[in-house]
């Protein structure tokens, strides 16, 4: 890591080495999708936007006004699907004149995950491109010998007595964090791993809040005639009114856990007084493998998900076709729904956040189809 602070890192590497093949070029301009005044300016001007294939990477590359499109990181704005890179074209030409990223959802979303992926993925890649052959020899050398010490640590217990050979593997990751050797792009994956099992242990869906409430908390059935004044992209709550919140917790909880139980041959334990339940070692090792085998690009669109709908199993399910984007919004704020309905909804505080969701799941959703 010395050795590369001391040259410098380009923050341009990954744009020179898949350099673009548009009309021959060997160095193209660029232009990055932010939003200060000089960039603004090119957008609301631009002539036209094309998208041409590079022969190098076999991904699709956007170009404004002959200038490639970087990310705010100063990645390639590239794709392997065409569509994306259509759709992403079209939202910005619909949005050129004001440059508003959050009214751009795809662009922003898009913008994000190749970040994150070449975030994960520079750290290994770009680093160790510009060691020297001799350089090389040595880092892999102590590469090896770290993780024979890691092996070899996890043979013995703190007593000296040997343990069982297998379960040294297990085990390496955790020592590898503990004495600094884990590589920067997999302790940044291995931090988003781990807040998503910590989503999943904490799953809504294992919750249940109608639990507090008592008959005099229920909506009656006369105030449920009332027409609910709610912004365009909540109307469709009005066909799905809660009368009894615990009742429907129940219902649409109990059905998506047994969905999801289906699916992986595994029993959820729900939560008991609130407290955070215990699900046995199968469940535990399943959720951890769903985990693991995602690539980086799925691993982002399923964060950002969870951040959304605070709950593993709806986004699990949202992003496998079971429900639609409006459903899994529904479904993950029953409680929410349900006070707005009984006491009124609040423009001012909820009428951006609501939206915002929407937008960005069903934004989500349309990217993984896609790719």
């Amino acid at each position: 890591m010395k050795i590369i602070l001391k040259r410098g890192r380009n923050p341009f590497h990954v744009f020179k080495r898949c350099r673009s093949s548009t009309e021959g070029r060997p160095n193209c301009g660029h232009i990055c999708l932010n939003d200060d005044k000089q960039n603004l300016k090119r957008f609301a001007n631009l002539e036209k936007i094309h998208l041409k294939k590079n022969a190098c990477t076999k991904k699709v590359e956007i170009f404004i006004d002959d200038l490639i499109l970087l990310t705010k990181r100063k990645n390639v704005f590239s794709f392997y699907s065409f569509d994306l890179c259509f759709l992403i074209k079209l939202e910005i030409l619909r949005n050129k004149e004001k440059m508003n990223l959050r009214k751009m959802p795809i662009t922003l979303s898009s913008n994000n995950m190749i970040d994150f992926v070449n975030l994960v993925h520079a750290c290994e890649e770009v680093a160790f491109e510009e060691y020297s052959p001799m350089e090389k020899k040595i880092f892999l050398k102590e590469t090896q010998l770290n993780d024979t010490h890691a092996v070899n640590r996890c043979k013995y217990d703190n007593v000296g007595v040997e343990v069982v050979e297998e379960h040294c593997y297990e085990n390496k990751e955790k020592i590898q964090r503990k004495e600094g050797t884990m590589k920067p792009h997999e302790m940044q994956r291995d931090l988003i791993e781990n807040k998503l099992y910590e989503n999943f242990k904490n799953d809504l869906i294992f919750y249940h809040t109608g639990d507090l409430m008592n008959s005099l908390d229920k909506v009656k059935k006369e105030d449920l005639t009332e027409k609910i004044d709610l912004p365009m992209s909540l109307n469709y709550i009005e066909n799905y009114k809660i009368l009894n919140l615990r009742e429907e917790e129940n219902n649409v909880y109990n059905k998506y856990i047994h969905l999801f139980e289906d699916m992986h041959n595994v029993k959820l334990i729900k939560a008991k007084h609130f407290e955070t339940p215990e699900q046995d070692y199968h469940v535990q090792k399943k959720i951890k493998n769903i985990i693991k085998n995602m690539n980086n690009s799925e691993l982002f669109l399923f964060y950002k998900c969870t951040q959304i709908l605070n709950s593993f199993v709806f986004t699990y399910l949202f992003l496998n076709g079971h429900m639609d984007y409006k459903e899994a919004y529904r479904y993950s704020n029953l409680d929410y729904i349900y006070q707005f309905l009984k006491w009124g909804y609040v423009y001012d505080v909820n009428i951006y956040k609501d939206a915002s969701a929407l937008l960005t799941l069903s934004s989500l959703r349309l990217i993984r189809a896609v790719l």
